[in-house]
């Protein structure tokens, strides 16, 4: 639907928007970028880059802009899905074939508005950060901000800049925040990375050890239970510090640190401390015409209210997809419980479908460039195969995908994810089961190295299937034939004998050689 590339860097443009993931990894590994200016860019930055990326492969040619994907239907007998395509400006459906298909929409574009009588008769100006509108003065205005997440905490520093401005926002849950080591990459690490490329390489695995390592937190157990306790306190002094004893109670989380998505702070609990920004704890029961109206009874008037009340993601995607025998994608999710996948890249039932940030992918602190990464190179294993000619279609088998999920599902029982409701989680209420990674990203990389090709059933591919297999074993006995006589000659080399039993092989290589 889009008229630009960049995802959720060309649809979120609000004050503040920046990318929470140090930039050096939040890219690409196969186009690193050694003129980031900082470790944390804005989205301005973030949008260049993938414009540049596109550019420099010659992609723009085969995007087709403002156009929105209605349906897929699989035909079982042609082996391709059916596509019916609107043009947003035209509103023209045209009708097209494709043997693979690749959900990309990403998670990070629909608006996810409150539930709260009253929000269309509000007579002033109102946005969702998803949808800001830079025409929009503020200074000297009375603005609300809804919502205490990522976003609202990089928009309500921003806008507080300008003490003319009057804010209040208003909060339901806390966060974790932790300090964002923002730092300016000075021009002499920038020739360093773009004359010795290995250097960022080598840089940018640091940050993947670095970050990865943080995991840790995540998990349940006696030693990271420790670990997290001693960063929550850290955490809370810090909170203690910079913000207003008043806001204290409400400011510090009652539950542990990582059940919900951690905010690297850029300054929004230092702005608590200016006579312009308030917050406000009691619920909201109603938006009225030039106002909201709180819990306590307590009515204020506005001039502009914005929505920071992040995103639809269980909902992102609104394409109807039918698979084989007719089933529905969305019958099959609310049969699972929620959104569930192989590999969190393929679904049952849904020949050739492979789904970038699908089930169980999203991690609470690592790059989502790595895992669309990670999901892309396994993907192909799949896709060459067909477009080669090779088979018509693999789909994952049922029972394998149940096994597959059964295991993440015990090892998200040990995480803290599963202590509080946070959009990790699927089902009403987010309440439902868990939408994350169990483990860390180098993990995911090493479980999706290469498929499981007998969990996939394969139309048209049996006997590509079968050489592939017969290949794959040959070179597994290879291997361990190699390696056992690595540990042979080892042993024969420590037991002493390994000058007699070279001799015997000499020998023996010469008489075969002249012959009796």
């Amino acid at each position: 639907m889009s008229n630009g590339i960049g995802g959720t860097w060309f649809e979120n443009t609000y004050p503040g928007c920046a990318c929470d993931i140090p930039c050096h990894w939040y890219s690409l590994s196969t186009e690193l970028n050694p003129e980031w200016t900082q470790l944390y860019v804005g989205y301005k930055e973030i949008r260049s880059y993938w414009e540049r990326v596109a550019e420099k492969h010659k992609i723009l040619s085969h995007i087709q802009f403002f156009s929105e994907v209605l349906s897929l239907v699989w035909d079982e007998d042609s082996q391709t899905y059916t596509i019916n395509i609107q043009d947003t400006r035209s509103k023209e459906v045209r009708r097209v074939r494709a043997q693979i298909v690749v959900s990309a929409v990403g998670v990070f574009h629909k608006p996810m508005w409150p539930n709260v009588p009253g929000r269309a008769s509000f007579k002033g100006v109102s946005m969702h950060a998803r949808m800001w509108d830079h025409s929009v003065d503020f200074s000297g205005k009375k603005v609300a901000v809804i919502g205490n997440g990522c976003s609202a905490t990089q928009i309500v520093p921003k806008l507080a800049e300008d003490s003319s401005t009057s804010i209040v926002e208003f909060c339901r849950t806390p966060s974790w925040f932790v300090p964002r080591p923002q730092a300016t990459v000075p021009e002499w690490a920038k020739w360093i990375f773009r004359n010795m490329p290995w250097t960022q390489r080598a840089f940018r695995w640091m940050i993947v050890a670095r970050v990865d390592m943080t995991y840790l937190n995540w998990k349940v157990g006696p030693f990271t239970s420790m670990l997290r306790r001693q960063r929550e306190k850290a955490c809370i002094e810090r909170i203690k510090r910079l913000t207003p004893e008043k806001y204290h109670e409400n400011l510090i989380p009652k539950f542990p640190m990582g059940c919900k998505r951690i905010i690297y702070d850029p300054g929004y609990l230092e702005s608590l401390q200016r006579q312009n920004v308030e917050l406000e704890w009691n619920p909201i029961t109603e938006i009225t015409d030039n106002g909201i109206t709180t819990e306590s009874g307590k009515h204020y008037e506005f001039d502009i209210i914005c929505f920071a009340t992040g995103f639809d993601i269980e909902n992102s995607s609104s394409i109807n997809i039918k698979g084989a025998g007719g089933k529905m994608i969305g019958d099959y999710f609310r049969e699972q419980g929620g959104p569930t996948g192989y590999m969190g890249t393929t679904v049952p039932g849904f020949p050739n479908l492979f789904t970038l940030l699908g089930p169980n992918t999203a991690t609470g602190h690592g790059s989502v460039i790595h895992s669309e990464e990670v999901q892309i190179n396994y993907a192909m294993q799949l896709i060459k195969p067909i477009i080669r000619g090779h088979a018509k279609s693999f789909a994952p088998k049922a029972n394998a995908t149940k096994a597959y999920n059964d295991r993440l599902q015990e090892e998200l029982k040990h995480t803290v994810w599963t202590s509080c409701i946070s959009w990790y989680h699927a089902g009403e209420g987010r309440r439902g089961k868990l939408m994350t990674w169990p483990a860390t990203q180098t993990y995911m990389w090493w479980m999706m190295r290469t498929p499981i090709w007998r969990d996939y059933d394969t139309t048209g591919g049996e006997k590509w299937l079968k050489r592939r297999q017969y290949a794959s074993a040959a070179q597994t006995t290879l291997e361990w034939l190699l390696i056992g006589a690595g540990l042979g000659t080892f042993a024969l080399m420590k037991l002493g004998k390994w000058e007699y039993t070279k001799q015997l092989i000499v020998n023996n290589a010469s008489g075969l050689i002249k012959g009796p």
